[in-house]
């Protein structure tokens, strides 16, 4: 981690110690934002992973990573996120399952997760390999098994409405503020 990231990451402890995750009604369906910054690391040209899980109007997990690869474009570095997030909101779904939980509405309704790049779902949709994705690695397809087996559904969602992005890059104070409010950060 740069000394650039790490400053930013200081400043955003220092600044949200007295914010806690509130859980309020009324009770939210399980839904994942996931989101990515396309080559963001300057050295290694890698890209950066975030997602945020949320339930009940809170958190309830999130993750920022380098991704393992350098992606190609912005539609696969965004559909690289959506894979994790996939992955763990499968895992959640199975979890809330055992414990007797229908995500929130009684049906088995397919958790919605949002992405802000809309050629990475309509990859997600289009199971037929075209020239752009030929070079996308097999197990990021993971995506298309979990929306054709009903567990998850991508859906587009406005880079301003983006909770992810606060995870992903580094935000105006505005920004950043709109972010921590979604993710259910009070005092």
């Amino acid at each position: 981690m740069g000394a650039k990231y790490r400053t930013y990451l200081y400043r955003w402890w220092k600044g949200t110690l007295t914010l806690g995750i509130v859980y309020r009604p009324p009770p939210m369906r399980l839904t994942g934002d996931s989101d990515a910054d396309w080559a963001g690391d300057v050295n290694t040209h890698r890209s950066t992973t975030s997602y945020v899980v949320m339930m009940n109007n809170g958190a309830i997990t999130w993750k920022s990573q380098r991704q393992a690869t350098v992606a190609l474009s912005t539609m696969k570095s965004e559909y690289m996120a959506l894979t994790e997030a996939t992955k763990k909101l499968k895992w959640l779904g199975t979890l809330l399952a055992e414990l007797g939980y229908s995500n929130g509405d009684g049906t088995d309704q397919p958790t919605d997760l949002f992405s802000d790049n809309q050629s990475a779902i309509a990859l997600t949709r289009n199971p037929v390999s075209h020239a752009r994705a030929k070079h996308i690695d097999i197990r990021h397809h993971f995506v298309r098994d979990a929306i054709q087996d009903r567990i998850i559904w991508v859906q587009y969602i406005p880079t301003t409405e983006m909770t992810a992005d606060s995870l992903t890059k580094a935000l105006g104070r505005e920004k950043h503020e709109k972010c921590t409010a979604r993710m259910g950060m009070m005092p």
